[in-house]
């Protein structure tokens, strides 16, 4: 009998091989925390995610392109993820006539102001974007708050537009833009967003954020196609990958609908803008909740 399902998992280094073990044992594995694009080259066929580097490629190049920048100054992480989604930036900013100049840096830096001191003296970029995780985010923005190049955004990726870095770094986070799914207070406009959001209040006494959605999402998927399987009656005799691609819904984070690779073509993220405490979607504008505040620092 085919063991079921597995769930979870943050970062592709960790989800590859964890992928690679359920595949072997048949068994079915969704994520929503790992976006390098090696994971769905390799042909598996019990591996599936809702999100992926050309989704959050597409959300902060759209952004991008709306405030028409001449040159941008990527500051990228060396790790896998960043790394990737900075070369992806590069290449389409630079076909669009922008200046793009990336400096990559070691997970283990520290001090961010050599680099930011080039963006200021020889970059002089418009937009100063962040391909990295929380820890650099808050070294980065400290270093460009005593120095101050003149950039008129700062924007990043993953797990920054969240009211958890705003509590936590107040001076550092106003008028910053991060990839995100939901304004923050949340605001939901379709039933299923507000069932969830009622729910999860009333369990945890807080509102929801980006890894609740997503977990929220992947598991609502998982849990439709198992039921989608044992209606079928192929549940217990491996039919729930088959069941997986038959995923095609609106979802928190958008459109889900699996591929052959196991992967969500139609995943685009918005972007939010901190603001005093909130967090407003700027981009794409079908998704926007308040106009963007450009030029706008944190500084």
């Amino acid at each position: 009998m085919a063991r079921w399902r597995v769930i979870g998992g943050y970062g592709s280094n960790i989800i590859g091989p964890a992928s690679d073990a359920s595949n072997r044992l048949n068994t079915t594995y969704i994520t929503a925390g790992a976006v390098s694009d090696e994971l769905t080259a390799r042909g598996l066929k019990t591996f599936f995610r809702i999100n992926n580097n050309a989704g959050y490629q597409r959300g902060i190049g759209t952004l991008l392109e709306t405030l028409k920048p001449t040159s941008v100054s990527i500051l990228a992480s060396t790790k896998e993820a960043p790394a990737l989604l900075a070369k992806g930036l590069q290449k389409d900013l630079t076909a669009k006539g922008v200046k793009v100049t990336v400096h990559e840096f070691d997970p283990a830096i520290t001090d961010f102001k050599p680099i930011i001191n080039k963006v200021k003296l020889q970059d002089r970029s418009d937009i100063l974007m962040m391909s990295a995780y929380e820890n650099d985010y808050v070294g980065i923005i400290r270093a460009a708050k005593v120095l101050k190049p003149p950039v008129k955004l700062v924007v990043g990726a993953w797990s920054l537009a969240t009211p958890k870095m705003y509590a936590e770094f107040p001076d550092l986070m106003n008028n910053v833009v991060g990839t995100s799914f939901l304004p923050f207070p949340v605001e939901m406009k379709d039933e299923e967003g507000k069932r969830f959001a009622e729910v999860y209040k009333k369990t945890y006494n807080k509102e929801i954020e980006y890894l609740s959605t997503l977990s929220f999402v992947e598991t609502t998927i998982l849990a439709e196609a198992i039921a989608r399987a044992a209606d079928s009656g192929t549940l217990k005799s491996g039919g729930l990958p088959d069941a997986m691609r038959k995923t095609d819904r609106e979802t928190l984070l958008g459109p889900v609908q699996f591929d052959a690779t196991g992967d969500n073509p139609r995943f685009s993220v918005a972007m939010g803008q901190h603001r005093a405490g909130k967090v407003v979607l700027v981009s794409p504008a079908a998704a926007a909740t308040g106009e963007i505040v450009f030029p706008g620092l944190p500084w």
